[in-house]
């Protein structure tokens, strides 16, 4: 209860530099780092799982369907990484991953570079659909699953509507800019 004298009952040091990226399911902790590491935690045991090494800080880490994990790198690195059951799949993101979030089988990715956008990767394996947009800061879904959420470098939010994506009219699933 943070209403308490001291809310905080378990302190750990998770990284050996900034923290940049969070996630959580119901036992386990996913951080990214600017350690170039992607670290689970048990949240029940208080120690590490296992960890997943990229070539630029991890920026982005979401749990997806069945316990899997995925990471994104940074501007050095540009790659996400599925990583389950001790494998682990590479996807080339052509630019700095700054957010990910599951939908279901589907992983929608906010990459940073020479063309910003947001990415959804079809069985986690390839771009499916893109939309252009600035620079991506930040990215978030809605609890129901369809919407989401990014903070770009021109201030505006953007709400966007995941279901309804039509890849041949790219602002189609735009359904508000908020500056």
């Amino acid at each position: 209860d943070v209403r308490e004298k001291k809310p905080c009952f378990h302190s750990q040091k998770m990284h050996e530099s900034i923290v940049c990226g969070l996630d959580h399911d119901h036992s386990r902790i996913a951080t990214g780092g600017n350690d170039d590491i992607a670290r689970v935690w048990d949240v029940r045991m208080h120690g590490e799982l296992w960890c997943v090494r990229h070539d630029a800080a991890v920026k982005a880490v979401a749990f997806g369907p069945g316990g899997v994990l995925a990471t994104g790198g940074g501007y050095g690195c540009k790659k996400v990484k599925i990583s389950s059951a001790g494998r682990e799949r590479l996807i080339h993101a052509g630019g700095q991953v700054a957010g990910l979030e599951w939908f279901g089988k589907e992983l929608v990715a906010c990459v940073n570079g020479a063309r910003s956008a947001i990415q959804v990767l079809k069985r986690a394996s390839l771009v499916a659909k893109t939309a252009s947009l600035p620079e991506g800061r930040f990215l978030s879904s809605a609890r129901n699953g369809n919407v989401l959420l990014t903070l770009s470098s021109d201030e505006a939010l953007r709400v966007w509507d995941v279901g309804r994506y039509t890849p041949a009219v790219p602002s189609s699933q735009l359904l508000r800019s908020i500056r």
